[in-house]
């Protein structure tokens, strides 16, 4: 009689043993500071082709559907020229970006809908 009771205590440890095991293996990592600086430091970004503007605002093409960037007084607005040594980023105004023109769209929050809150805009082509 005390062996199966012993038996059923052991048996009971065991199990208590591989469920607190399998809990902590699947506890999700909480995202740490450094990871938090690092997606900082690596912007979310979407590519697109200018399909007009209007004040304030750059609509763009993203695979046949039209997107929109907000641009404020703080978002950068930049293009890339050619000089003798290659490819540079040069400060753009708004009247550079016309129909057609190839761009990368930085954000640092989700969309509202179709439209960005633009922290910098860029100019590919």
């Amino acid at each position: 009689m005390k062996a199966k009771i012993l038996g059923a205590i052991v048996l009971i440890a065991v199990l208590l043993f591989v469920a607190y095991t399998f809990n902590q293996s699947n506890k999700q990592e909480q995202p740490s500071a450094e990871s938090a600086s690092k997606q900082a430091q690596n912007p979310q970004f979407i590519l697109g082709n200018v399909s007009r503007t209007d004040s304030g605002m750059i609509y763009f093409d993203v695979g046949g559907s039209e997107k929109a960037a907000a641009v404020s007084a703080e978002t950068f607005l930049i293009k890339q020229v050619k000089d003798k040594d290659g490819l540079k980023n040069v400060p753009a105004e708004f009247a550079d970006f016309i129909s057609g023109s190839a761009i990368v769209v930085y954000y640092a929050s989700e969309p509202q809908g179709d439209t960005y809150q633009a922290t910098k805009v860029q100019i590919i082509n």
